[in-house]
């Protein structure tokens, strides 16, 4: 700050303000520089030269008279004989010539003399041609018809499956200590077996009546249930044995087989057979099944089989069979469909699904199933119904 700003002005005079050097050049800068702009001095400048090349249309047979008339022409460079100077004619003189020997004709040698034909002879043709031998047959030897020997005789105790035979009671109006056959027809019931007694016919004085035969009426030692009614069915069965391996062929084999060895294995398989039946006739399968065991079996299975009653599987009826071990469980985890009833393959394959499913699901730690009466129940076949599922 100068010290003119700091000085006040004095009253009554006005204030005036004094112009800085600054302010003065900077306002004649910016004026030159307008003039500078407005008039254009040194911006101008020539501009740069352009070169122009003249062109001109030639059509095709100018443009080739013009390199024929700028292409050197090739020189000619045939070799050109040399020019001799000519000599004089020198005359001719005759001279004698002597005429060549002539030749000598050759001398042909004369033809060879033919050579003589031999006679020809003449065979004489048979009327009749003998007949040809029949050509030899070929004999070809056949290997000896190889006779597999007749397999083992099966186990007695695998030959036939064990059939429940123990004979169940048949249905009836009384039950008593002992099982009484039913009356005859035509035949009072009483209490107490009466033979029929004909009237003596001699005597006169006494006549008796005729006493008409009398037999208590029917009765069992126990009651039957509809569940215990016998279904004719096997109970059990046997895994049949498995398949012998194939035997090997002997080296040699009779050309015909003697009738006494063969006759003597007939009789020894059919003891064998009969072996076999009397065995699986005489074994015990054990005490049976009750009516509650087999549905409290049927219910467990029940419980875990879910069927779909709006699908078409619900309407097929299924039959599957599977064997339980000892444990009550299913042995392999094994169970077969051995028969159906009703509905397309697909939905019977989904029923099949469905019981299988049931049966492996519910077998847990095993089904609760008797012991004692394992021979019972070891083989199962069950059918499932979705009306009504049945076991045997």
């Amino acid at each position: 700050m100068s010290i003119e700003d700091d000085l006040e002005p004095i009253d009554g005079e006005p204030e005036t303000r004094r112009v800085t050097p600054g302010v003065v050049v900077s306002a004649i800068g910016h004026t030159a520089l307008i003039l500078w702009l407005l008039v254009g001095w040194g911006l101008t400048q020539d501009p740069l030269p352009f070169e122009v090349t003249e062109i001109s249309v030639v059509s095709g047979e100018e443009y080739a008279a013009i390199v024929a008339a700028t292409s050197p022409q090739p020189q000619d460079t045939t070799p050109v004989a040399p020019t001799t100077p000519d000599t004089p004619a020198v005359p001719e003189t005759p001279t004698e010539t002597t005429p060549p020997p002539e030749p000598e004709a050759p001398v042909t040698p004369p033809p060879p003399e033919p050579a003589p034909v031999p006679p020809v002879e003449e065979i004489p043709v048979p009327a009749t041609p003998d007949p040809l031998p029949p050509p030899p047959q070929d004999v070809i030897d056949l290997p000896p018809e190889v006779v597999a020997p007749e397999p083992p005789a099966p186990p007695p105790s695998a030959a036939i499956p064990s059939v429940a035979v123990r004979p169940q009671p048949r249905p009836a109006p009384r039950v008593a200590p002992e099982a009484a056959l039913p009356p005859p027809p035509e035949t009072e019931v009483a209490p107490v077996v009466q033979q029929e007694v004909a009237p003596d016919a001699p005597a006169e004085e006494v006549v008796e009546e005729a006493q008409e035969a009398t037999a208590p009426e029917e009765a069992t030692t126990e009651i039957v249930t509809e569940a215990e009614t016998p279904s004719g069915a096997v109970e059990t069965a046997v895994r049949p044995p498995a398949r012998p391996s194939r035997p090997t062929p002997p080296a040699a084999a009779p050309e015909t087989p003697s009738s006494p060895a063969t006759a003597d294995s007939q009789n020894a398989d059919a003891d064998a057979i009969a072996a076999a039946v009397a065995a699986a006739a005489a074994s015990n399968p054990g005490p049976p099944m009750t009516g509650a065991e087999r549905d409290a079996f049927r219910l467990s299975v029940q419980g875990c089989w879910v069927v779909d009653p709006g699908s078409t599987a619900a309407r097929v009826t299924v039959t599957v069979a599977f064997e339980l071990g000892r444990d009550g469980r299913v042995v392999g985890n094994n169970v077969m469909m051995i028969n159906n009833t009703g509905g397309e393959p697909a939905a019977v394959q989904t029923a099949f699904e469905s019981a299988r499913r049931a049966v492996l699901r519910c077998q847990a730690d095993g089904f609760p199933l008797p012991a004692d009466k394992y021979e019972q129940w070891r083989l199962v076949e069950m059918t499932f119904n979705p009306a009504d599922m049945r076991i045997r």
